[in-house]
């Protein structure tokens, strides 16, 4: 009878020390888990950053281009103009001569 209850001990002790062993790597599971979660969030933030960053540079492109194409176009009217100048200073020193 004793040796039927130290059985039945050792058994029920070698149970409770799985299942401890069990929940112990569940928890460490759910801890890791938890872990990868919070470092999916702070990855998914920064690429919300960047890319916020990257649309900002993008519409500043824009205006950067929009404002390059304003300023050859007056730098194309300021050639003119000076050409014509030029022609009608030679213009006036050759009748001059």
């Amino acid at each position: 009878m004793l040796n039927v209850v130290s059985i039945i001990i050792g058994i029920v002790g070698t149970l409770f020390g799985i299942l401890t062993t069990l929940k112990g790597f569940k928890d460490k599971s759910n801890f890791e888990e938890k872990k990868k979660d919070e470092k999916f969030n702070a990855i998914c933030i920064d690429l919300e950053y960047i890319k916020s960053s990257i649309d900002e540079n993008t519409e500043n492109l824009d205006n950067i281009s929009e404002s390059i194409v304003e300023s050859n176009i007056k730098i194309a009217r300021i050639d003119e103009r000076l050409n014509e100048a030029t022609k009608r200073i030679d213009k006036l020193e050759r009748e001059k001569v």
